[in-house]
This record gives C-alpha cells, sequence and structure tokens, in this order.
C-alpha cells in the first residue's frame, strides 16, 4: 500500500462499518457503501488513524464527516419592549438570516424617547430564539437616520428576557427613526 506517501491507491466501496479484520496503515481510506447523516453531518468513510489490525472506531479508524450548514431567511415583526424614557415604538421592515447556528437581524425602529439627555432602552424580540446567558451573547449598533447628527445605538443581549437590548443616550424626545442590526448564536 502507499499509504504512507499519500497516494491514495484503492478504495474499498462495499463496507457499511468500519472493518473487523485485515492489517491497514495509517492513512487508508474505507468508503462508505451508503453515506449517511450522522449528528451534524454526512458520514461518507473511515480513515485509519494507526497502523495494525486493531479494529475501534475513534481509536484505529475515525468517521470522515462532511458538515451539514443549514440557511435560513424570513420577515418578522419583532415584539418591541419599552425598558426605560420610551413613550412610543414600532417596528418596520424586519429580516434576518440563519447560517448554522448564527442569526443576523436588520430593521427599523420608530422610538419617542419621554425626555430628552437621558439613557434609553427599548426590548427587541428575537426570530430564532436564544437562551442567553451574558451581554455579549448578541451584539450589534443603531444609528438614528431622522436627524443630521444621528445618535448611535448599542446593541446588547437581555439574558434575563432572551431578547435584544438597544440602549442610547437621547439627545431630544421627538418621534425618531433608527435602523438596526445585530447577531448573536443560538444557544
Amino acid at each position: 500500500n502507499a499509504a504512507a506517501d499519500g497516494q491514495i491507491v484503492a478504495s474499498n466501496n462495499a463496507r457499511t462499518s468500519i472493518p473487523t479484520t485485515g492489517t491497514f496503515a495509517k492513512g487508508d481510506f474505507v468508503r462508505k457503501d451508503a453515506p449517511s447523516v450522522s449528528g451534524s453531518g454526512i458520514v461518507v468513510g473511515w480513515l485509519r488513524i494507526t497502523d495494525g489490525s486493531s479494529h475501534t472506531l475513534d481509536t484505529d479508524w475515525v468517521a470522515c464527516t462532511i458538515p451539514v450548514v443549514s440557511l435560513s431567511s424570513g420577515t418578522y415583526s419583532p415584539t418591541l419592549t419599552a425598558v426605560s424614557n420610551i413613550g412610543s415604538l414600532s417596528a418596520e421592515g424586519f429580516c434576518w438570516t440563519r447560517l448554522g447556528n448564527v442569526v443576523s437581524v436588520a430593521g427599523h425602529v420608530t422610538a419617542t424617547p419621554t425626555s430628552a439627555s437621558t439613557s434609553t432602552t427599548f426590548g427587541i424580540s428575537l426570530p430564532v430564539a436564544s437562551a442567553f446567558t451574558a451581554i455579549a451573547d448578541l451584539a450589534g449598533t443603531g444609528k438614528q437616520i431622522t436627524a443630521t447628527n444621528g445618535e448611535s445605538l448599542g446593541v446588547y443581549a437581555d439574558a434575563t428576557n432572551d431578547r435584544a437590548e438597544a440602549g442610547f443616550f437621547s439627545s431630544n424626545n421627538s418621534n425618531s427613526r433608527y435602523v438596526v442590526h445585530f447577531q448573536y448564536t443560538i444557544k
């Protein structure tokens, strides 16, 4: 066998599992006759990681798996929650994309702070649920788009309520539109 120098000489396509007899060299590959989904991927065969005639999975052989990553997207109407210094809230144009366990969200929020020059926060529900444990489990930004000197928002995880929370220092108490974007990993 020429596996020692990186050559693939032969491949057995008739195996349903790792071999149980015979002597194999490190680097030998045995194809699975019918690839199957296992965990988060498709098992296509087994790679020999030791020289010899013992046949123990994860000791002598390792499964070769092609990862399967899910992709989904959509629009949603989030539930907005006034947390502090908010008189009214509305959402528009929210969309999301999920790649594996990472979710990205963008949309517009119209908010009316009750007082100027005050710390202001509001909550945004998630399109795909997550069980946050820390403020850093979600991160994002936002910007006021209805004023010349638009306020910047920080968007972070509200671990108590498992939602996004946007916070900023209100410069006025007028009805303003904000664009927000945030990303999180599903836990």
